[in-house]
């Protein structure tokens, strides 16, 4: 299926779509739903009065704060989804399947921390960030190494 894409440019592009979707998907609809739940709260909609309890509260709680970190988070998850499309283009175009298990580990810590906030696990949201970004630096510095680096003649 990719004869005709041979080069690691095509899985950046895979990496930046399926990061890309996945922030459209997770953070901008949820926003989009806040932000209308938002008006209707401030328009004092006689809805609110159906929304189930907590939600305008949750709604009206959030610090702005919360909504950024959430933009730079979908940013670092892209980066994340564009490396490991790089590794597993590694692992099919250069034969190295070992790379595939490496992906699968690599994208399951990252993807702990937030497991581990929600198990209660963990309590600080900046534990939660810093794990998420340490693992991303890693994965995008693996990726560099198996699929971006220049090789060396000989």
């Amino acid at each position: 299926m990719k004869k005709k894409y041979r080069r690691v440019d095509s899985a950046i592009s895979y990496g930046i779509g399926h990061g890309g979707i996945e922030a459209v998907i997770v953070l901008g609809l949820g926003m989009l739903n806040t932000i209308i739940f938002s008006f209707m709260i401030n328009s004092g909609s006689s809805i609110v009065d159906t929304l189930p309890a907590g939600t305008v509260e949750s709604i009206a709680g959030t610090p702005a704060i919360a909504y950024a970190l959430g933009i730079v988070e979908r940013i670092f998850a892209i980066g994340v989804h564009i490396g490991l499309s790089v590794i597993v283009f590694a692992a099919v175009m250069e034969g190295r399947w070992w790379l595939f298990p490496l992906a699968i580990v690599l994208h399951a810590l990252t993807n702990m921390t937030a497991a581990m906030m929600q198990a209660g696990l963990i309590t600080s949201m900046w534990v939660m960030y810093a794990g998420f970004i340490v693992m991303t630096l890693v994965t995008l510095w693996i990726a560099y190494n198996v699929g971006l680096k220049p090789k060396r003649p000989g």
